[in-house]
């Protein structure tokens, strides 16, 4: 699966599931000047669950709840590389680089807004676009 077809198979699940952004409150202090914002699923219907994007969409597909992202990238057939793009996009981690070096990630950044579109949090710009590419 490439993140083109998972954010197609998102569209499709969408209604299965309440699509929320939760503020991160890690055990660390927080730097930022505004919180990072966790893209989170629970199901409408069935267990009360939060799950990411990627384990919401093997849930959805499956029936099956994985312990991990990286275990529901699996089931879904996603590449491992792809599957951790769109789990930091989904995590609000669209920067890459330390320190002083830091930089927007123009990747990341373009799924995560593809990821919003697609739940529905954000109006879609455009019809999907392949983001694969990078």
């Amino acid at each position: 699966m490439t993140t083109l077809e998972f954010l197609r198979l998102i569209e499709n699940i969408r209604e299965q599931f309440d699509w929320n952004l939760t503020a991160d409150t890690g055990h660390h202090a927080e730097r930022r000047s505004r919180p990072r914002f966790h893209l989170q699923a629970e199901p409408a219907k069935g267990p009360e669950l939060i799950l990411d994007p990627i384990r919401a969409a093997a849930y959805a597909r499956t029936g099956n709840i994985t312990d991990t992202w990286a275990e529901a990238a699996g089931v879904l057939g996603l590449e491992l590389s792809d599957a951790t793009a769109l789990a930091a996009a989904a995590s609000d981690r669209t920067w890459a680089g330390a320190g002083m070096l830091r930089a927007p990630a123009a990747h990341r950044q373009q799924i995560r807004r593809r990821l919003l579109e697609a739940v529905g949090l954000i109006a879609a710009s455009q019809e999907l676009e392949d983001v694969s590419a990078h």
